[in-house]
C-alpha cells in the first residue's frame, strides 16, 4: 500500500478499533496453537486442526499488517466547518439526471431524474447502502469543490449524467 489516504476523525477511530479487534483475534488464535498441536493426526493425514489454525493465524496476521500499513499512511482531514462547498465531511443532496448515450449499442432505458443524498467520507469509510461514499469515488470526484445550485456533467460507470447540487450540510 503506497501513497497518502485521507479519512475523517470517525474513520480514523474505526480503523484503530479494527486494529484492536484484529489484535485480539490474533491473540486468541495463537492461544489455541498448543492445544491444536497436541491433537493426534492419523497415519494418512497431518493434523488438520493445527493446519487450519495456522492458516487462520496467517490470514489474521496479514489483515492486521494491512490495517497497520493503512494507519501509517492515513491523514486525518480536518472536520468540515462550512457548508459552502462540497468537501470530505459534508453531506450533499443532488438531483441526478441521466443524459442520452452516444453509444448506439446501449439499449437500457434512461432513468427518471432522481434525488440522492450522499455523505462524503474518507478512505475505507464508504458504505453506499447507508449513503456514504469515499472522496475518491467517481461520483464524489465530480462533486468536490462545487456549490449549491451548480450543475455538473460527467460519466459515472457507463452512464452520462447531469448532477445539480440541491443542498450541502456538515455531516455529523
Amino acid at each position: 500500500m503506497s501513497g497518502t489516504f485521507y479519512c475523517t476523525p470517525r474513520g480514523h477511530e474505526e480503523l484503530q478499533q479494527r486494529i484492536a479487534t484484529l489484535e485480539a483475534e490474533l491473540r486468541d488464535l495463537q492461544a489455541k496453537v498448543a492445544s491444536a498441536a497436541d491433537l493426534p493426526g492419523n497415519v494418512f493425514h497431518d493434523n488438520f486442526a493445527y493446519e487450519q489454525l495456522t492458516i487462520r493465524i496467517r490470514n489474521a496476521d496479514s489483515r492486521l499488517s494491512e490495517a497497520h500499513q493503512l494507519l501509517d499512511s492515513v491523514m486525518i482531514a480536518p472536520p468540515a466547518t462550512s457548508a459552502e462547498r462540497i468537501i470530505m465531511g459534508t453531506t450533499v443532496c443532488i438531483l441526478v439526471r441521466e443524459l442520452p448515450s452516444s453509444d448506439p449499442r446501449r439499449r437500457t432505458p434512461m432513468k427518471s431524474p432522481e434525488e440522492q443524498t450522499w455523505s462524503i467520507v474518507g478512505h475505507g469509510e464508504s458504505d453506499p447502502k447507508i449513503g456514504r461514499i469515499a472522496y475518491d469515488t467517481p461520483l464524489a470526484r465530480l462533486m468536490i469543490g462545487r456549490r449549491v445550485q451548480q450543475s455538473i456533467r460527467g460519466t459515472i460507470g457507463d452512464r452520462n449524467v447531469d448532477l445539480t447540487i440541491l443542498s450541502i450540510a456538515i455531516s455529523e
